[in-house]
């Protein structure tokens, strides 16, 4: 689950190639913009922890339509892999960003 949750494909990439989670914080993290987003975002996501597990949790298993038919919506097994995936995102990947660009803001300083 780790290597599927720290190495999934994204939309960005560069020619016909997607990076990884983890090759698309590398690629940008020495973009200001980009080190400000995660100065922003990080903090947010693991404050708002709770609520998105509320949210996820609060996703009915099972759903009536119309035509009376009975559907799957999320099992819990399904709502259990999500909250993983998260997590691990969060520890691997969030966490760890932010304390690289935190490094080169750091030595940017130096340097100035």
């Amino acid at each position: 689950m780790i290597n599927n949750s720290t190495n999934i494909l994204t939309a960005y990439g560069k020619g016909e190639h997607h990076f990884s989670a983890k090759v698309f914080l590398e690629y940008f993290e020495k973009d200001h913009c980009f080190q400000d987003a995660i100065f922003k975002t990080v903090p947010l996501i693991q404050n708002k922890r709770n609520d998105i597990l509320r949210l996820i949790e609060e996703i009915s298993e099972r759903a009536v339509l119309e035509n009376g038919k009975d559907i799957s919506v999320m099992s819990r097994a399904r709502k259990e892999y999500y909250i993983k995936q998260m997590d691990i995102r969060i520890e691997r990947l969030l966490k760890p960003e932010k304390e690289r660009v935190l490094k080169l803001r750091e030595r940017e300083r130096g340097k100035n």
